[in-house]
């Protein structure tokens, strides 16, 4: 594992319940700024979704990636 997902893991860690980052907000603090699209990278190979919630990552207009099992399940339920 990279320093960097190492990063992304710490930073999303710690978004508290109930609360969500977009993943130009979870590069930013990870400490690269320029790398959105690489903290997707990572949390799609998450290592420890039940540590490391990646479900509340979304893009920057506040949806859910479309291309996750567990984002469409959490969009029925929150949504419907």
């Amino acid at each position: 594992m990279s320093e960097f997902d190492k990063s992304v893991y710490m930073v999303v860690q710690n978004i508290p319940c109930g609360f969500v980052m977009n993943y130009a907000m979870v590069a930013e603090l990870a400490g690269y700024p320029t790398k959105a699209r690489q903290v997707g990278r990572a949390l799609h190979h998450n290592p420890d979704p039940a540590n490391i919630p990646c479900h509340r990552v979304v893009m920057k207009d506040g949806a859910f990636p479309a291309d996750t099992l567990i984002s469409r399940r959490l969009q029925i339920h929150l949504f419907y």
